[in-house]
């Protein structure tokens, strides 16, 4: 029964994440989630505080999302809210030089203004996750992946978020988010994502 509502929480995470829908929705995606959590673990009472935990999710995810829009928008990062998680992602093209991990100035000034934002709220882990596209060798996909993305985490670092938030992973082309068969889809795969998770604390 446990691993049933487990399952049915992961359909409804994925549901949430495929939704494009305003801000009182996301709020309403974040309540779900919580109370789906809170079901699992504790029956009917944990629905009701996850429920009420999710809300608040919902509300601090819309708040950091606006404040992100702000401040690195338009300098072709992009950030998605799924409900659960904010996702920023930083385009490789813009973000590094050619076939490096040295941040291009405008770039790090973004992951900065990243940092403060993390500052304002506390309350969230961090995942740092580099990706490359299929060209080339494996292991130096794997190689550019994890020293892009510990790029983007000295930075963030540097600018005062604590190390003990983030975790920081390469997964070079095992992820990638368009066919690696087009110039425009390896273009979208080569590219670090800060994924930001409430954690309610």
């Amino acid at each position: 029964m446990k691993r049933a509502a487990i399952l049915g929480l992961a359909a409804l995470a994925g549901l949430a994440a495929c939704t494009s829908s305003t801000g009182p929705n996301r709020v309403a995606r974040g309540a779900a989630v919580g109370a789906a959590t809170g079901g699992v673990t504790a029956g009917p009472v944990g629905a009701a505080v996850g429920g009420t935990f999710g809300a608040l999710v919902g509300r601090e995810l819309e708040a950091q999302q606006r404040e992100l829009q702000q401040s690195i928008c338009g300098h072709g990062a992009t950030i998605t809210n799924t409900g659960a998680m904010l996702v920023v992602v930083f385009p490789a093209g813009i973000t590094f030089d050619s076939s490096s991990s040295d941040l291009t100035p405008q770039a790090a000034k973004d992951i900065a203004a990243v940092s403060a934002s993390l500052a304002n709220y506390p309350n969230s882990r961090v995942r740092v996750i580099g990706h490359t596209d299929n060209t080339g060798a494996t292991a130096y996909n794997q190689r550019l992946s994890e020293r892009r993305a510990q790029a983007v985490t000295n930075i963030l670092i540097a600018s005062g978020t604590a190390p003990s938030r983030i975790e920081t992973f390469g997964f070079a082309y095992k992820q990638p988010v368009a066919p690696n068969d087009t110039p425009e889809g390896r273009a979208l795969n080569r590219r670090v994502e800060i994924v930001i998770i409430p954690t309610g604390q």
